[in-house]
């Protein structure tokens, strides 16, 4: 549904139908953390929720594909997160527990 795009209220509200219509039986959906926590320790599930009850309602499995690691590229990531990597969240350490890159 929308590869990377993400969830998105209503976005995907045209595709359920079509789903069923194709014999589909299971739907993968992304999420990606920056939708999940838009601000470091501020959580919204809405969307997660929508989107569950929506496959639910039509009968529907539902894979979530997580999008959030910490990465080279910032991508995914919530608003303020990983400006001070990687020393808040090293990506790779070294025997002495010192930050490094890959």
């Amino acid at each position: 549904m929308n590869n990377s795009s993400g969830l998105q209220h209503g976005v995907h509200a045209p595709l359920w139908s079509k789903i069923v219509a194709t014999n589909l039986n299971t739907v993968l959906a992304t999420v990606s953390w920056e939708l999940m926590e838009p601000e470091e320790g501020r959580f919204d599930f809405s969307l997660v929720d929508g989107v569950i009850q929506d496959a639910r309602g039509y009968s529907l499995r539902l894979i979530l594909l997580w999008f959030g690691k910490l990465e080279e590229r910032q991508v995914h990531l919530p608003a303020g997160l990983g400006q001070d990597k990687p020393e808040r969240f090293p990506l790779i350490q070294d025997e002495n527990a010192r930050a490094c890159r890959p």
